[in-house]
């Protein structure tokens, strides 16, 4: 009897002891998964116009705002007042991409714009600062927007020339790089 009591015991204690073991390990099945969304495009409309400027005997500036209202200080002005030459506009874009999704704008702080005379001689750059953008799901400017239901939106860009005083006559341009990003 003090055998078959052994023998119990020791199988009791083996079958323990596999009890034990499955409770301390376990195993699950997980799901991986993944939304693709469609990628986000940026793509210009219009560029932004300062228009035609004069530049007087002192340094000045003309900034073309979002919204189009644009304004000349110090030694700036439009040469022909009343009249459309070189109507100065916001810069354009189009943005697209998933439906309903916020995205953020992200602008340089300045661009130099290039110039060249009508004989097509370098010029020295003039600075372009102060670029900010709208999107058209905005109420105001600032640097996020919303896609509609279409996955749809705009944005406008404005900015502000600085001219040196007697700048010299010429075409300038800069390129003004424009980024979006999903938020």
């Amino acid at each position: 009897m003090g055998v078959l009591q052994f023998l119990l015991s020791a199988a009791g204690a083996v079958s323990f002891m596999h009890a034990a073991d499955a409770q301390t390990s376990s195993v699950a099945t997980g799901t991986s998964s993944a939304d693709v969304v469609q990628p986000l495009m940026v793509t210009k409309v219009g560029d932004l116009q300062f228009g035609a400027v004069v530049s007087g005997e002192r340094e000045g500036a003309v900034t073309v705002n979002w919204d189009g209202q644009t304004s000349y200080r110090g030694g700036t002005q439009m040469p022909c007042p009343g009249a459309p030459c070189g109507k100065p506009s916001p810069a354009l874009f189009t943005i697209r991409g998933a439906p309903g999704a916020s995205y953020s704008i992200e602008l340089p702080s300045y661009v130099l714009a290039i110039g060249r005379s009508p004989a097509g001689v370098a010029l020295p750059p003039l600075l372009a600062t102060g670029l900010i953008a709208k999107a058209e799901s905005r109420s105001g400017a600032g640097n996020s927007g919303q896609l509609d239901e279409q996955g749809y939106d705009r944005i406008q860009i404005g900015g502000t020339l600085i001219l040196p005083a007697r700048a010299a006559a010429g075409t300038y341009s800069a390129d003004i790089l424009v980024a979006v990003s999903y938020l």
